[in-house]
């Protein structure tokens, strides 16, 4: 992809004159995933974790604490998705 990316850029430059400025760093999208392929990823890797203790069992949540959620690195819990109705 990256060489498809040389020729196109040397193309252009060969009709306009001058180089086109691009980031070094390939995006989702430059790598020809569709955006909502991207966004699957980005939600993926930004998934809540289980928080853990020292044995490496799960840590539950401290019902007094309302606001922060403990068996949750970071403090917040994934929300709930929605169950189907069953027919």
């Amino acid at each position: 992809m990256n060489k498809f990316i040389e020729a196109i850029d040397d193309m252009l430059e060969i009709i306009t004159g001058e180089k086109p400025k691009r980031n070094e760093v390939m995006t989702m999208r430059d790598k020809g995933f569709s955006e909502e392929r991207t966004q699957e990823w980005v939600d993926w890797a930004n998934k809540p974790k289980r928080a853990r203790t020292k044995k490496g069992t799960y840590r539950a949540d401290n019902p007094n604490t309302k606001d922060f959620n403990e068996a949750y690195v970071g403090g917040k819990a994934p929300k709930k998705r929605k169950k189907n109705a069953k027919k």
